[in-house]
């Protein structure tokens, strides 16, 4: 098997306990997937810093808990593009992840506690990213908004923790931004105000439900012309709805239940 380029055992029985470290002498792979393979463990994850031509890395519920140096070795991998370690119990290593040199990663999956500056100042190409349950505790870092090329953020399920202040008028990429149960608290104006500004609109999806959001509905998004569903259930938004919300032509579903709004 030496010369194999994809294993892919994903929600399969053929493994079971640990992560065979044997894995690692299969220095051609550019695809490994072992996620959701029923009570698989590992407590040391170094043999992955042989497969230097990997590309695609599925791990989501392989217990690491035990793993402190999982940042080090993801970035002794150069070629990797996708990552997805979800629900791996992972440490927290915030000093490491602000050290890591990903600069082909397109798309990472993890949950993990997170301080504001520790791992968005390495995801410059990213394209996907999946922070659900990360439970930042902060605002989200400036770094996010330099990320010009992310297409889709999911962040939610956070605790109603995480403040958002940084700008993301310049992520002309940005489709899909799922926030609910994030946010601490906010001023819908101010949130919307962030949001990209850009000739060409491409953002079709926004959820920022259940996230303690105040204030009236702004008359000021007229230029979120591409958004196909506005999400902003469970919130305390006062007022009537606004005219720049109905003249939304691409809008296609509006879920507003459980605010204060009057007609």
């Amino acid at each position: 098997m030496e010369n194999i380029r994809y294993l892919d055992l994903t929600r399969t029985s053929l493994l079971s306990g640990g992560v065979p470290p044997q894995l690692g002498n299969l220095s051609k792979l550019r695809h490994l997937g072992l996620g959701f393979m029923p009570d698989m463990y590992s407590t040391d994850i170094s043999w992955l810093t042989h497969l230097q031509q990997l590309e695609y890395l599925h791990m989501e519920r392989v217990n690491l808990n035990t793993v402190t140096d999982w940042p080090l070795v993801v970035n002794m991998i150069p070629s990797l593009k996708v990552l997805n370690l979800r629900g791996c119990s992972l440490q927290s290593a915030n000093q490491s992840l602000a050290h890591l040199n990903l600069t082909k990663l397109e798309e990472l999956l993890m949950e993990l506690f997170l301080s504001s500056n520790c791992i968005l100042l390495v995801l410059g190409g990213i394209k996907y990213l999946s922070l659900d349950g990360t439970y930042l505790d902060g605002p989200f870092p400036d770094a996010l908004g330099a990320m010009t090329s992310l297409q889709e953020l999911y962040f939610s399920e956070n605790g109603n923790l995480a403040t958002m202040t940084v700008d993301l008028k310049n992520l002309c990429e940005l489709r899909l931004l799922l926030l609910a149960d994030s946010l601490s608290n906010g001023n819908i104006t101010e949130f919307i105000d962030k949001l990209p500004k850009c000739s060409s609109s491409t953002l079709t999806i926004l959820s920022l439900d259940d996230n303690n959001i105040t204030e009236e509905l702004p008359n000021m998004m007229e230029h979120l012309t591409s958004l196909e569903w506005l999400a902003l259930v469970n919130n305390s938004i006062s007022g009537t709805i606004s005219p720049s919300v109905l003249n939304l032509t691409s809008l296609e579903s509006l879920l507003l239940s459980l605010n204060r709004l009057t007609s």
